[in-house]
């Protein structure tokens, strides 16, 4: 989500729609953490952050999986 600065109105409205992506990925220049507990309220886990400012989510239930692979990959 890179939608300069409307990212918690974008996150709060996708996550109350019907389909819920498994990984989301959101650049957060502005360091804003409004909408972190909502979507970890929503069942998503923060599971690496990338130069400071991209952050990339994903669904609790698959959080194992992808620790799992960003530790084979040393990410």
């Amino acid at each position: 989500v890179d939608v300069e600065g409307q990212e918690n109105a974008v996150i709060r409205s996708a996550l109350l729609a019907d389909h819920l992506p498994s990984v989301i990925e959101i650049e957060n220049n502005r360091r804003e953490d409004t909408w972190a507990s909502f979507i970890s309220e929503h069942g998503y886990k923060c599971i690496l952050v990338m130069d400071a400012h991209v952050e990339i989510w994903c669904k609790q239930e698959i959080a194992p999986t992808v620790d799992l692979i960003a530790s084979a990959l040393s990410i």
